[in-house]
């Protein structure tokens, strides 16, 4: 449990997986976070949000940088996470400390690929439809 939570300098360390594009990484450790018979469905939303001190979620780091593969692993770990819709399109909407969704993040900074790859899996997903609109609209 400690290692999950464990910071550096104030950073959860889920953060710089997200920022430089470990993907890999961010699927081992949401599947640890979501396995766990331990947390309960707030922690779990709070460890996956891997929220710096400035209020900039792990997800929203990865479309700023561009980080696709890291965008998709992390929106399929989230859709198949069994956690509530709510939870998910928490998660999913990545807002910073300014409300700006990570979705409108990577269009302001030209990623398309990894706007582009967001927008399809939550379109594929069960997630109801209003919600897709609300995530997909940047």
């Amino acid at each position: 449990m400690r290692l999950l939570e464990s910071k550096v300098l104030g950073v959860p360390c889920l953060f710089p997986c997200f920022q430089y594009g470990y993907d890999q990484s961010v699927e081992v450790f949401a599947e640890c976070v979501l396995a766990s018979c331990v947390l309960d469905d707030a922690a779990k939303v709070s460890l996956m949000q891997a929220v710096n001190d400035y209020g900039l979620p792990g997800l929203h780091a990865a479309f700023r940088g561009g980080r696709t593969d890291t965008v998709k692993t992390f929106v399929r770990s989230v859709l198949r996470s069994g956690l509530s819709v709510a939870d998910q399109f928490t998660l999913l909407e990545a807002c910073d400390h300014e409300g700006q969704a990570g979705l409108s993040a990577a269009h302001e900074e030209g990623h398309v690929a990894a706007a582009d790859a967001f927008c399809d899996l939550v379109n594929a997903s069960q997630l109801p439809a209003q919600l897709k609109l609300r995530l997909t609209q940047a």
